[in-house]
């Protein structure tokens, strides 16, 4: 996600979840349990006023009662306290917000994404969403989702902005264990968007191919200057028919100098995943896996 905070997204140490729930089918119950049952080796802190404790966890009032900024501050509170808390966790240092919660009111100058987009102008904090589904890195057991499934470590990076292409893509690689490096769904890209996240993944070790799915793209020029540099600087481009896939990969020679074999795979709206993923790769294939 640029060069500003990455590694404490993908390497994250604490977390904090502000809206954690014991209620039974709540978003904050679900993210709650992604996170404890994901393997996540480092301290989790849960942010409640109205709980002393979640199952026996303990629950603070707020962030600002924490002893110190967590790396991650996940937000799944109503959408009309979602701004201050974002502003808190900026205020407390918080690197990076992932705020989960959906703005009913859609898009405009009031909008939710409008005003963490000027939040994220203004301060240091880097925010993934709203309107998503979370993030994951299983190589640290990292579950900051309400996903049903949980992928397991591999070398497959994914970055989509629909969560119900998500929830099926995971719901397609579960059934073939195929194991993902990291998996963001960047939801309304209040902020970070999909040029910051292909800067990130263009240069971890563990990642091989990089799946998006994309609805809009925000800056062309970004993306296209983000996507030649993921894939080495040498695009070869296919488009066909109702698959309407986009993809580059590193000729041989360039993959030596890179240290790892990188491709690219880009799937634009109303492109179904199930379809093109199950397929025989073709001739000139991405070989996502192998």
């Amino acid at each position: 996600m640029g060069i500003r905070n990455r590694d404490r997204l993908f390497y994250a140490r604490s977390i904090a979840l502000v809206g954690a729930s014991a209620r039974p089918g709540s978003l904050g119950r679900a993210v709650h349990e992604n996170l404890r049952n994901g393997g996540f080796k480092g301290a989790i802190h849960l942010v409640n006023p109205r709980h002393n404790d979640i199952d026996g966890n303990p629950c603070v009032a707020s962030l600002s009662d924490l002893a110190q900024a967590p790396d991650i501050v996940i937000v799944a509170a109503p959408r009309a306290h979602v701004l201050a808390l974002a502003e808190e966790a900026a205020n407390i240092g918080a690197p990076v917000a992932i705020v989960i919660t959906s703005d009913p009111s859609g898009h405009g100058p009031n909008s939710l994404k409008a005003q963490l987009q000027a939040l994220a102008a203004r301060t240091q904090l880097r925010i993934i969403g709203p309107n998503c589904l979370g993030v994951l890195a299983p190589r640290i057991g990292l579950d900051a989702s309400f996903a049903a499934h949980r992928p397991p470590a591999g070398d497959l990076a994914v970055i989509s902005q629909s969560g119900a292409i998500t929830v099926s893509l995971l719901a397609f690689a579960a059934e073939r264990r195929v194991g993902f490096s990291g998996l963001v769904s960047v939801g309304d890209m209040a902020d970070v968007d999909f040029d910051d996240l292909l800067d990130w993944f263009a240069i971890d070790a563990g990642t091989r191919a990089i799946l998006l799915y994309v609805e809009a793209i925000q800056d062309a020029k970004s993306f296209m200057s983000a996507a030649r540099g993921a894939s080495g600087g040498h695009p070869h481009r296919r488009a066909g028919g109702r698959r309407r896939c986009l993809w580059r990969s590193i000729p041989a020679r360039g993959r030596a100098a890179r240290g790892h074999d990188r491709r690219i795979v880009c799937r634009r709206r109303n492109a179904w995943p199930h379809r093109a993923l199950s397929r025989r790769p073709a001739r000139h294939s991405h070989q996502w896996r192998r």
